[in-house]
């Protein structure tokens, strides 16, 4: 008999057994090969999407400074970050509101994947706008508040790539002091070191080359006996800003000199009065998040030195500032000092306020306290801020022979348009007003002009004038 060609029980038996086996494992591979397959596709879309980002935010420039907010911890920023960036981490955005950018201008966002709150359930509320939390990442929270948060980076090795590779092909929009800084390794590029979102106030920019080249003279002149350049050549100048609120204008003028804007050798340091406790440690705040940003240098320690505040409030018939002790330094140290060991200004119009001494008292001591203007001011500044009862006792006692005063403030006149805040009371009556009252004062008026603020609707009217030496 020959031998049946079918296959015996025990064969089909194990073909059964094997064939699931089989057929399980070509599931795998096909499955396998189809995830791979996605997963690349994914790839490729994730690296034509950062791609596109970082051209996109690159042909923005036009020529203009990139402006990139880092939200990410201050360990990962110190390791790598783009230059020239600010960082602000996340947890502290609500705090820092005031160093973006106006809602106007655009700018770049890196931020940690990881980074996210909870959100507020009435976006318009005053608590919602102030709580800077929500589910989504800072830029999707940025723009839901009205910033121009239109690039958003997230920080991962694709993005790094990616972003090295664009900057190593260049072309016209790259500014060429965009880089990528990394712990420990030297820079190649001449770059600022502070950096700012904001813009100061134009006037400022626009004036203080002018008053610097001036007072460089003026105070290095060993003629007058008033030598104030100090072994490295530098000119020691001293401001004052009046209304300072939360510091930005003078965290500029210190960073002035160290970002190459300063003229022949002029740096600053600077005394803001203000009658808000909270907006004079948002100051303080930004001097330390500013200067120390990268890495605690001795540079920018000296510098956050040289930010300091008062809190105290103007009394509006004397001119009189009236402060309270505190129990720490202006610049927010824990040492203790007087204002006199703060600054060599002392009080002809400062006035402690001392709840065992009532107000008549208190004149009569600071009257036995008197100072030459050669210890004061060299500039003063008054910008979105006016208390007419100042001006006098400003220029008496507080500027010196030389010095500039700069008032920009809210003004109203006939010919220009109306708008109801600030209040009649807070705004110059005319355009002439601060020209009369500072040549009254016996001031020369060097600058004045009339501008709209970044709203297009208020007008401002700014004067500068100088004290005769």
């Amino acid at each position: 008999m020959s031998a049946s060609i079918l296959p015996s029980p025990a064969t089909t038996n194990a073909s059964r057994v094997r064939c699931p086996t089989y057929i399980a494992i070509i599931a795998c591979l096909i499955l396998s090969s189809t995830h791979a397959r996605m997963s690349s596709q994914r790839g490729k879309e994730a690296r034509a999407l950062i791609q596109k980002t970082i051209r996109s935010f690159f042909d923005s420039s036009n020529g203009l400074p990139f402006l990139i907010l880092d939200t990410r911890p201050c360990s990962a920023y110190r390791a790598r970050h783009l230059s020239p960036s600010t960082n602000i981490p996340f947890h502290r955005l609500d705090r820092s509101r005031f160093q973006l950018p106006s809602k106007q201008t655009p700018f770049a966002v890196l931020e940690s994947p990881q980074e996210k709150g909870t959100d507020v359930p009435d976006a318009g509320s005053d608590a919602a706008i102030g709580a800077f939390v929500s589910w989504r990442k800072p830029s999707d929270i940025l723009k839901s508040r009205g910033w121009k948060a239109e690039w958003a980076f997230e920080d991962q090795p694709l993005f790094w790539e990616i972003f090295a590779e664009e900057l190593k092909k260049g072309g016209i929009h790259v500014d060429p002091t965009l880089e990528i800084v990394e712990k420990d390794k030297v820079s190649s590029k001449n770059r600022t070191p502070y950096n700012f979102l904001f813009k100061p106030n134009p006037v400022l920019v626009k004036i203080l080359p002018l008053i610097e080249q001036e007072l460089a003279t003026l105070r290095s002149d060993r003629l007058r006996g008033s030598e104030r350049r100090d072994i490295e050549g530098r000119v020691m100048l001293r401001c004052l800003d009046v209304g300072c609120g939360a510091g930005r204008d003078m965290a500029y003028l210190v960073a002035r000199s160290a970002n190459g804007l300063s003229v022949d050798g002029v740096e600053w340091s600077v005394l803001g009065m203000d009658q808000r406790e909270d907006v004079c440690e948002l100051a303080r705040h930004l001097a330390r998040d500013t200067f120390l940003q990268d890495e605690e240098t001795s540079t920018g320690k000296d510098l956050v030195a040289r930010v300091n505040t008062l809190v105290g409030k103007v009394d509006s018939k004397t001119g009189v500032f009236w402060i309270s002790p505190s129990p720490t330094s202006p610049n927010g140290s824990d040492e203790k000092h007087s204002v006199k060991d703060w600054y060599p200004l002392l009080q002809p119009n400062i006035r402690h306020y001392d709840a065992d001494l009532d107000r008549d008292h208190q004149e009569l001591l600071a009257k036995s306290s008197v100072t030459s203007t050669e210890d004061g001011f060299d500039l003063i500044v008054m910008i979105r801020f006016l208390q007419r009862s100042l001006f006098a006792p400003l220029v008496e006692h507080w500027l010196r022979p030389g010095g500039f005063l700069v008032l920009s403030t809210f003004v109203s006149d006939t010919d220009l348009p109306e708008y109801s805040k600030p209040g009649p009371a807070h705004r110059l009556q005319s355009k002439s007003e601060a020209r009369e009252i500072f040549e009254a004062l016996g001031l020369k008026v060097v600058m004045e002009e009339i501008s709209l603020v970044e709203d297009g609707t208020r007008p401002v009217a700014t004067v500068v004038a100088q004290k005769p030496i």
